[in-house]
């Protein structure tokens, strides 16, 4: 039940965020933290930020980072991505 929640308040919280979108309103999902400027300069929020753009440029066989708020899923079942044929993502250019 922990992970369950922790899952949901981080996707709610954590996803639209990396889409540059508002959160989602209470009835919509569990959307309890306010939305803070300061995370998106912190080193985690820019590392799960790559791994969501690795998430959307990787296609085909080269698919992976499918779990945008658990990254250790994707190393685990050998989906993990760090970088992608003809893309160089920086996180000061985002």
């Amino acid at each position: 039940m922990t992970c369950g929640v922790y899952m949901n308040i981080a996707w709610n919280y954590v996803h639209p965020t990396l889409h540059l979108q508002p959160g989602l309103d209470l009835s919509d999902g569990l959307d309890l933290i306010p939305r803070q400027k300061w995370i998106t300069n912190t080193a985690y929020y820019n590392w799960l930020w790559k791994n969501h753009v690795y998430h959307h440029l990787c296609v085909g066989n080269n698919s992976g980072n499918f779990n945008v708020t658990l990254p250790a899923a994707d190393w685990l079942f050998g989906t993990y991505r760090t970088k992608c044929d003809g893309y160089k993502v920086d996180v000061k250019t985002k």
